[in-house]
């Protein structure tokens, strides 16, 4: 007994020098929670951009951006398994790089997972000498571009200086829709399942909106959709030389919606002077989310406040909220606090990628921000309901992607000596699904020994139900009471165990060799 008594001892202290909690690295992914991809080697200077991050169906992660080879840019695509290797099985050991113009630059920034598990991204060409760019669709499918698709897996639009930022897909046809702007206006374009520009929508497929004295001053940065089909685009507009938020709220035909705000259009100030937006969701109540950030001063450096406000569903502030319906802080004291994306989780808390920078001290780092429904910061999260990762000189976020089991994807530039690698960063969360409910005691049960090779140990009171996941959420072995389970059926790799007692659970993780 007193040897059972030491061992168990043992395993609780390991457990708890390594417990994990809302905010950390998650180590189960890449090295202690990092992954960087060299995408174009023996370059004088790695120009590896990624722009989005995409949890998909099977567990696998997609990172979409470009790569600079020599003097151009190539779309690139990254495929990670669920503990951030690469997937070998997909593009050329696991990388795509595609090239519409291979004389121009040619960039994605978003992408979305189609019904049939294929891919479909949104991209652009841009030529840097006449500063034209051509908005492009390129559908992937079984590692490569689908042939079935366009001109062998692509669509070039004849949209001049157009460019779509983000992309949204609609369910219940497969039609997509980018935002972004259309000759320095905002656009939305709806397209069809085979990538041809959908006439029923705006006009011959666009809808682009020019907003009265901010003539060709107004950018589209992200869209959602309502559950009625309506849509909705965050951006922003200069008004007398002063950028200002503008929500955008468009029918299903791509039309203005007269009954949303002003005609269809929420102007909007955060702040005194220029203010960005960046993010826009719809929680299930229909309220909006939108996230951004906001001026502060310029001198003796120049400060911006991470921002997001919530409307009610017809544009105005939803009072409840934050102060007045808006949400404000510099998280870097005298730097600058920049959203670049934001979701909303299932437990109803707001998640923001927030790029921090302390200019003072030539300082640039990532964050997570963490908001509770009432616009408050949510302290379950890294304490204090933000997280600050320095990751190499100089980190600039980009994305957010929130996965099914609720950790949280974050891309990010990060530049060292020689430039930046594609870098991928997961983080540990509070958010609850079915395979990470809430975090509790950690003192609750024990496995033992972790890592473990054959057997795995349960040290628990009370009667109970155990469930092991692998880290794509697939469920892989049940147990009823058994405080001894033999693995030697499942692959080596990292996994979650469940532990449900009464309406109790648990959870832990442990390493299969």
């Amino acid at each position: 007994m007193r040897t059972i008594t030491f061992f168990m001892a043992l395993a609780l202290a390991l457990q708890l020098t390594y417990a994990q909690y809302p905010g950390d690295l998650d180590p189960t992914f890449g090295e202690n929670g990092i992954v960087q991809t060299v995408i174009a080697p023996n370059q004088s200077w790695e120009a590896d951009l990624v722009k989005d991050v995409l949890e998909l169906s099977n567990g696998k992660i997609l990172a979409s951006g470009s790569a600079r080879f020599d003097s151009r840019k190539k779309v690139a695509y990254v495929m990670y398994n669920s503990d951030g290797s690469i997937d070998e099985t997909f593009g050329e050991n696991g990388i795509l790089l595609l090239a519409p113009s291979p004389e121009l630059d040619n960039y994605a920034l978003d992408a979305v997972e189609l019904a049939d598990g294929s891919i479909l991204s949104c991209c652009y060409i841009f030529n840097p000498y006449t500063y034209m760019t051509y908005p492009f669709l390129a559908k992937i499918k079984d590692g490569a571009l689908d042939t079935s698709f366009g001109n062998n897996g692509l669509v070039v639009t004849n949209i001049q200086f157009g460019l779509g930022e983000k992309m949204v897909l609609q369910e219940d046809d497969g039609k997509v829709i980018i935002a972004g702007y259309l000759e320095d206006n905002i656009m939305a374009a709806r397209f069809n399942a085979d990538g041809s520009l959908d006439t029923s929508f705006g006009e011959n497929g666009i809808s682009k909106i020019v907003i009265q004295g901010s003539e060709n001053f107004s950018f589209a940065k992200d869209i959602t959709l309502q559950s009625d089909g309506k849509i909705l685009l965050g951006a922003f507009y200069s008004e007398a030389g002063i950028w200002k938020w503008v929500i955008v709220r468009l029918n299903a035909d791509g039309t203005l919606d007269s009954s949303f705000a002003d005609n269809g259009l929420r102007k909007m100030s955060v702040g005194e002077g220029h203010d960005f937006v960046l993010g826009i969701r719809v929680q299930e109540d229909g309220k909006i989310i939108v996230g951004g950030h906001s001026w502060d001063a310029n001198l003796p450096t120049l400060r911006y406040s991470l921002a997001v406000a919530r409307l009610n569903e017809d544009g105005s502030n939803d009072t409840s909220y934050g102060n007045n319906g808006v949400f404000r802080k510099e998280f870097i004291e005298e730097g600058c606090s920049y959203l670049t994306g934001l979701d909303i989780a299932a437990n109803g808390k707001v998640y923001a990628a927030m790029s921090a920078e302390a200019k003072e001290f030539n300082k640039y780092d990532i964050g997570i921000v963490s908001l509770n429904e009432d616009g408050t910061l949510n302290d379950a999260f890294g304490g204090q309901g933000y997280i600050i990762t320095d990751l190499n000189e100089e980190d600039h976020s980009q994305c957010i992607a929130i996965q099914r089991d609720g950790k949280i994807l974050s891309g990010a530039f990060s530049y060292g000596s020689n430039g930046t690698p594609f870098t991928i960063v997961r983080y540990i969360s509070d958010i609850t699904s079915d395979i990470n409910p809430a975090i509790q005691d950690k003192t609750s049960f024990v496995v033992y020994p972790n890592p473990v090779k054959d057997v795995l140990n349960i040290a628990f009171e009370e009667d109970f139900k155990v469930q092991i996941f692998d880290m794509s959420g697939r469920l892989v072995l049940t147990s009823n009471n058994n405080r001894t389970i033999n693995l030697n059926g499942i692959a080596a790799g990292s996994y979650i165990v469940k532990l449900t007692a009464g309406s109790k659970t648990y959870t832990e993780r442990f390493v299969k060799l």
